[in-house]
């Protein structure tokens, strides 16, 4: 097909939708012939006519659009639902969020594996098949790590879309079960102790010769729980600098949105495991927002069940977040709210 007939194709068959460019004649155009190399490189039915005339006829226009013309449709999607500048600034880690947990507590939040199953990793020249991880330990090329108990949610921290930006440390949060046979009903509130995870994985880039290093920086004992879910903030909540001069408040990793089996949904102000004094585990005492499917206790609420899923809306300054419960509700909170009802913002952990 020439340009000009897919141009009027686009514009006369898909009049509204919104291309990433601002004019159909800015992509760059591959004549058919420079194709054939591409065509003659697959494996074709040489006894299906039929075929060859089919896959023939839809398979040459797919290549007639360069790699940079994507490119340009996925800056310009980034560019639209993510942004630079600084989100909820008011929701920062404040040093008093937390306190160092006890050793003598480790037994109550903390994974009850202290030693992962044998496994055996044969990308070595030395092959142990009784080798094991012990509990928040990693493997020796950094690739396999041990949680503790059967993951059940995790998300990357997200980075900056700038690429011209120095590489920065990449991080994983993630939820465990307790033990290994641990099982819950899904339509049961579940209030109880677990922890969430914070793993470091090093400064990963798009070079080949990259790999992530898991090494456990950080662990956040709470009483939700399990964590059915997690998801950071997609953007404009992670300090490259730190950009508070108040010495209560510490350089904020980002903010972390959980679902959990008690019922609630919380946003949580995470800080730079490295901010933190030399203990690994602490305790949460308070979450920046509570989110409460019930008005702030006028209404059990537990009869909406478990908080299993919980995102944040891309673009528009990730102002609203949605959360789906075990009853079959699905509620939508505009975290620009002024409406005291809706959630809570000052609540402690046992809240």
């Amino acid at each position: 097909r020439s340009q000009t007939k897919i141009s009027n194709h686009l514009q006369k068959k898909h009049p509204d939708y919104e291309l990433p460019f601002a004019n159909v004649d800015e992509l760059e155009y591959v004549p058919p012939e420079e194709t054939k190399e591409l065509e003659d490189d697959e494996e074709w039915e040489e006894d299906d006519e039929s075929s060859i005339k089919t896959d023939r006829r839809y398979q040459t226009p797919l290549r007639m659009f360069r790699t940079a013309n994507y490119t340009k449709m996925v800056e310009a999607m980034m560019n639209k639902l993510f942004c630079d500048e600084v989100l909820f600034p008011e929701w920062r880690p404040n040093i008093h969020d937390f306190e160092m947990l006890p050793e003598i507590e480790y037994d109550d939040y903390l994974p009850q594996e202290k030693y992962s199953m044998k496994y055996e990793d044969k990308m070595t020249s030395e092959i142990n098949e009784d080798e094991r991880l012990p509990i928040f330990n990693s493997s020796s090329d950094g690739t396999l790590f041990f949680t503790g108990g059967p993951v059940w949610s995790m998300d990357w921290v997200p980075c900056s879309l700038d690429q011209e930006s120095e590489p920065v440390c990449s991080y994983i949060s993630l939820a465990a079960y307790k033990t290994l046979g641990e099982v819950h009903q899904i339509h049961d509130v579940i209030e109880g102790k677990g922890l969430i995870q914070i793993w470091r994985m090093g400064e990963l880039t798009n070079e080949s010769d990259c790999s992530p290093t898991a090494s456990f920086s950080l662990g956040l004992a709470h009483d939700w729980g399990v964590i059915r879910d997690m998801k950071w903030c997609p953007s404009g909540t992670r300090d490259y600098t730190d950009q508070s001069t108040d010495h209560r408040y510490l350089p904020r990793l980002g903010l972390l949105a959980l679902a959990c089996t008690d019922g609630k949904g919380r946003l949580l102000s995470v800080p730079y495991p490295d901010e933190m004094p030399v203990a690994e585990h602490y305790k949460i005492l308070k979450v920046s927002v509570n989110l409460l499917p019930s008005g702030c206790g006028k209404t059990d609420h537990t009869l909406f069940g478990q908080c299993l899923c919980i995102d944040w809306l891309p673009g528009e300054g990730h102002n609203k977040i949605g959360v789906g419960f075990s009853n079959g509700s699905v509620m939508i909170w505009d975290l620009k709210t002024q409406l005291p009802f809706l959630f809570s913002s000052s609540s402690s952990s046992s809240s």
